[in-house]
């Protein structure tokens, strides 16, 4: 598990959940929410799984397309994020982009450890 990537998610989080700033701050939270987003697109671009096994380097190409689909979601939020015209509408669609990230992750997870398994016997 990338933890970078982990503290990426949760900074931008607890960004996403904070109360809904008002006149000047609203700027502050944009910005803010841009840079973790940064952030998060980073830890994702980091991702470098390496199945071996013939089954599971299918698996994993699955998943790094679907790696691939959320870095250009992220690409096309982004400078969004500045001049939205209604902050809570980018706000939904992150949270929700953020959740689709996660199940991402297990799923990068999952390859591991079903290659793991496989490869000590736990599996018949």
């Amino acid at each position: 598990m990338n933890d970078s990537l982990q503290a990426a998610m949760a900074g931008l989080a607890v960004a996403l959940d904070a109360p809904r700033p008002q006149g000047a701050q609203l700027g502050v939270w944009r910005f803010t929410v841009r840079q973790r987003l940064g952030t998060v697109r980073d830890g994702l671009a980091a991702e470098h799984p390496q199945a071996r096994a013939g089954w599971a380097v299918a698996r994993e190409r699955a998943v790094l397309r679907e790696r691939q689909r959320l870095l250009t979601r992220l690409a096309i939020i982004s400078p969004r994020i500045l001049d939205a015209p209604e902050p809570e509408g980018i706000r939904t669609e992150i949270k929700r982009l953020l959740h689709d990230i996660d199940r991402h992750r297990q799923r990068m997870q999952d390859v591991t450890w079903d290659e793991a398994e496989v490869d000590f016997g736990g599996s018949e």
